[in-house]
Parts: C-alpha cells; structure tokens; sequence
C-alpha cells in the first residue's frame, strides 16, 4: 500500500486525485491509501484531527479527471476532527479496513434494475463500475457493522440492497413537487417525531431542503429493517434509516446546507457519523484492551 494526499482541484471546487497518478500506481500494483493533508485542515479553518482519531471513509466519484470529493464533503467532515479515509472503487474494501464509518455521497449512476418496482429481473446486478463500488461498500460496512451517512444516491443505493423498491420518476404521484431542483431550498420536509432523525435535529418537525434526485422510494418498507424517518409533502420518503445498525440515509444534501446555514443543523448529520465512528473504535479498543 501506498500512502498519499488529496489535491484541491480550484476549477472544481473539489479535492482529487488525477488519472496519471492512478495509472502509475496501477502499473506499480499499489493500493492507495488517500488521506487529507494537515495544509488542508487547515485552509478549511479546521482543526488538524489527532493520530489516533478513528477513520471515517468517504467513497470518492470517478471521471475525466481520476478521482474527486466535492469540497462541501470534506469541510463538513473536516470539522468533526476524524481522521478522513478515501475509497476508490477498485479498493473501496482494502481501503475500507481500519476505517470505523462510512459515508456515501451523491453520484451520477444509473441504479441497478433489480432496486426498481418495475424493474427487469433478468438484469446485471451491477449496473455500472460505479454502482459495484457503492455496493461493495455497503455490503463491507453491513458485514463489520461499520455505521453509514448515505446522502442521495447513496441513500437510495443502501435502500435498494436494504429491499426497499424505487419509483423510476414522480409519475405515479397524484400531487407531486419538483424534486430535482436545483435551488438550495427546495421544499418542505416533515421529519417523523418518533424517529432517530428528530431526535438527532432537536428542531421542529418540519425543515427545508435542497433536493436534486429523479428516482423516489416506494413508501412500503415493511420488506426492510430499514425505518421511515422523514418525507415530503407529496408523501416522497426523504429520510430513513436503521437505528440499530447504525444507519442514517437522507435524500437532500446536507453538506451543501452545512457549508452556509449559520445554526449548523445540517452539520449535526456529519457529527452523528463522527460520534457514531468514535464509539466504534473506543468498543473495539475497550474490548481488546488496548
């Protein structure tokens, strides 16, 4: 294994890693360990997080430039003081070993068919590279009990391998809103006073949102131990998640939200990751008495 830190690309707004330096790796038959650098804790205005803090990964988006993680993910993340692990999709698992939580971002993929209520059963299970990424990804966490913060795509892809059925389009909705948009408040959302969520948010019940996805789940989740936690007001789940194993999915994107809201709500997701992740390694390490 190679160790190495992320770039901040400007022109993206993102950090990466370019697809020369992965090809040379490839050639050398590295893995690569990616981490943020102590320069860009820094530039962030976040503090630089201790050697022995626990790893949090963060699956990163391949495209024409190699690897790359919107600078949102990482400053939201930055401020919880985690150490940050970076998975690529050809060694999300080997990446993923010494690591104590998992978050999922958004992504440009299609889903694999078998997610959808009309879907083709005959179908590959994986529906791209990046697809197999995000589900050997979630099958890894589930396996080691890893916590999950899905976001978006993310959240429909741990729905979807949860049992969960999804909507290909709002077309079946009677009254329905636009839920691909592209403004920072969106819609309403009111989240369950039962739920985890509520509890997590300590707000009222209903919040605003930005909202950038087509797909929508099927309300049923009785096929699931995944539980409702929010919805709009088309009746679109928005939030859900498994209290038990640790699992947090939301349909908005909160570190957008996060990086401007002066009252930190949206942040509050990234710190349940973060606490979620330190109450891992401190179990693992009290119970091997190290």
């Amino acid at each position: 294994m190679i160790h190495s830190e992320l770039k901040y690309i400007e022109e993206l707004n993102a950090f990466g890693v370019s697809e020369e330096q992965l090809k040379v790796w490839e050639k050398q038959q590295e893995t690569p360990l990616l981490s943020l650098s102590r320069k860009d804790y820094i530039g962030l205005g976040c503090r630089v997080p201790a050697s022995d803090s626990p790893f949090v990964a963060l699956l990163m988006q391949k495209g024409e430039y190699g690897y790359t993680v919107p600078k949102n993910y990482v400053l939201a993340l930055a401020r919880t003081e985690v150490n940050l692990c970076f998975l690529t999709y050809e060694h999300c698992m080997v990446q993923m070993q010494d690591c104590y939580a998992l978050v999922l971002p958004c992504g440009d993929f299609d889903l694999p068919e078998r997610y959808y209520v009309d879907g083709n059963a005959d179908s590959p299970e994986f529906s791209s590279a990046t697809a197999k990424a995000y589900i050997d990804c979630i099958r890894f966490a589930l396996k080691k009990e890893i916590p999950i913060l899905a976001i978006d795509k993310g959240a429909q892809m741990v729905a979807g391998e949860m049992g969960v059925k999804i909507h290909r389009d709002t077309s079946h909705l009677r009254d329905h809103i636009i839920h691909n948009s592209s403004r920072q408040k969106a819609h309403r959302v009111h989240i369950d006073l039962r739920s985890p969520l509520y509890r997590l948010l300590k707000y009222h019940r209903c919040i605003t949102t930005n909202s950038r996805h087509d797909t929508v789940l099927h309300p049923n989740f009785s096929q699931s131990y995944l539980a409702f936690y929010a919805s709009s007001l088309d009746g679109v789940p928005e939030a859900w998640g498994c209290y038990s194993k640790h699992i947090l999915c939301v349909q908005w994107h909160p570190e957008d939200m996060a990086a401007t809201e002066p009252n930190g709500l949206m942040q509050k997701l990234f710190d349940w990751v973060a606490d979620k992740a330190w109450d891992l390694y401190d179990e693992q390490h009290f119970e091997f008495g190290w």
